[in-house]
């Protein structure tokens, strides 16, 4: 456990074997500690008094302390505010809890207990962390307290009651009040009457950014004296605070007083126009001198940009430009024409496409169910014999429904077509696309349901298995 400085703590205890075992287990957890022990409750007391380093926590042992009500621990925290008090005992009933929390201890501890070292640590590291929240929050408060002295204005906090929690030292050369005269008071003890209502929504600040005020000037009263209660003219610069959940908690502003204009600021408004004609003249020479510099070099681009001119009207570069243009322009004419007539021009033929009119002219009768079609719209396209595929198509439909009527099975038969893609390559990684498969699959299979259909053409020819290979073979 890293830390920023050395951590010391205190241990009290009559026993010096238990003295040794908890220097072993905080110094295992901790590596830059410093035990100190005491073996009585005097001598806790002397080097609480004599020395000047700051214990983080006191582990006191409850047979070290007199019988008795003692206020060890209320001296120990009066003479060590940062440090965290552990009370070990024998006792585990919660009425010896509660007493060692009202003598002021901060954790209480069964020294008997299987697992009291790991409680030692675990309420160590605790008392380490509100240790350094608390030595933070005093050094932020200092710091603050330096800064609202050190202004010339004076500033003020209110919390959300509009009661003061912070006020400047300066507030008593402006007004008379000491700060903590007015500590805990509301605000407007520093308004007139005639200025309540206005100091309600601008000295007692809700809002924030751009809408909050900004040097509103309001009138203050000083404090009573014999004479009587003065006036103060001061501009007031002020906005709301909120916490994490938006929750109005307090306002912070500053008081700043306003004096009477003294005579050099209208002097300074009578240099003001002369000051600005000075560097409206200085502007012109300025721009004078950076003109006179480029004029050389102008004068010479435009001299070499005629002369190139020239070079390319002699040699004819601008006439063949635009030749070269013009061809340009009848080019993509050209290849408009071209695109539009290979849209025009008729798609090849597909296994789909010969499928679907084998389908409508030969086995219309079986659209009903007796043959059920599922095309694939991604094939490539058929460039063999369209009579030879046909033929043999029809061949394998008649064959298979033959086949279904020779087993006595009343059911339909579903024709799929497919890109027959070789399985290795189906999912292997490739470093460049594979070309498109040319090869298409036709899967002839038998359906599930039940149809009534008339019966499949065969007087046309006999079915010969052979002849279908032969026919494939050819294709």
């Amino acid at each position: 456990m890293p830390q920023s400085e050395p951590i010391t703590i205190l241990v009290i205890n009559e026993h010096a074997e238990e003295i040794k075992v908890v220097t072993i287990s905080l110094r295992g957890f901790f590596h830059d500690v410093r035990i100190d022990a005491a073996y009585s409750t005097e001598e806790a007391s002397r080097m609480a008094s004599t020395t000047t380093s700051g214990w983080a926590v006191v582990l006191i042992d409850e047979g070290s302390l007199p019988s008795g009500r003692s206020t060890l621990l209320h001296d120990l925290k009066r003479q060590i505010p940062h440090a965290s008090v552990i009370l070990q005992s024998t006792r585990t009933d919660a009425a010896a809890a509660l007493e060692a929390l009202e003598n002021g201890a901060d954790f209480f501890l069964n020294k008997q207990s299987p697992a009291f070292l790991t409680e030692l640590l675990f309420c160590a590291k605790e008392a380490f962390d509100k240790r350094d929240l608390r030595v933070s929050a005093d050094r932020a408060q200092v710091r603050h307290s330096w800064l609202v002295d050190s202004l010339t204005e004076i500033v003020y906090e209110l919390d959300a009651d509009g009661r003061f929690l912070t006020l400047g030292r300066s507030l008593s050369v402006l007004l008379g009040y000491h700060p903590d005269e007015l500590i805990g008071r509301p605000y407007y003890t520093l308004f007139p009457q005639d200025q309540q209502s206005l100091a309600r929504f601008r000295f007692n600040e809700r809002r924030t950014g751009v809408r909050a005020s900004t040097g509103v000037e309001l009138t203050l009263l000083g404090k009573p004296t014999a004479a009587g209660e003065s006036q103060v003219t001061a501009a007031i610069s002020a906005r709301g605070v909120y916490d994490l959940s938006r929750r109005f908690v307090g306002t912070v502003g500053l008081i700043r007083e306003v004096r009477e204009q003294t005579k050099a600021q209208p002097l300074r408004h009578e240099i003001g126009p002369q000051q600005r004609t000075d560097d409206l003249h200085a502007l012109v020479r300025q721009m004078r001198d950076l003109a006179q510099r480029l004029q050389q070099p102008l004068s010479t681009l435009l001299q070499e940009a005629q002369q190139l001119s020239d070079r390319l009207r002699e040699f004819g570069v601008i006439e063949r430009l635009g030749a070269l243009i013009e061809h340009a322009a009848a080019s993509a004419q050209l290849g408009e024409q071209l695109s539009r007539a290979a849209e025009e021009a008729p798609r090849t033929d597909t296994i789909n496409r010969l499928l679907e009119d084998l389908l409508t002219s030969a086995f219309s009768d079986y659209a009903a169910g007796g043959l059920v079609s599922d095309l694939t719209s991604a094939l490539p396209p058929y460039e063999g014999d369209r009579e030879k595929t046909t033929r043999l198509l029809r061949r394998l439909l008649v064959y298979a429904g033959c086949f279904l009527t020779a087993v006595g099975r009343a059911h339909g038969l579903a024709v799929k077509t497919s890109v027959d893609t070789p399985p290795a390559f189906t999912d292997a990684p490739t470093l460049f696309p594979l070309s498109q498969s040319r090869q298409v699959q036709v899967d002839i299979t038998e359906t599930e349901h039940t149809v009534v259909a008339p019966a499949w053409p065969t007087r046309d020819s006999p079915l010969d298995a052979a002849e279908l290979f032969q026919l494939a073979r050819e294709l």
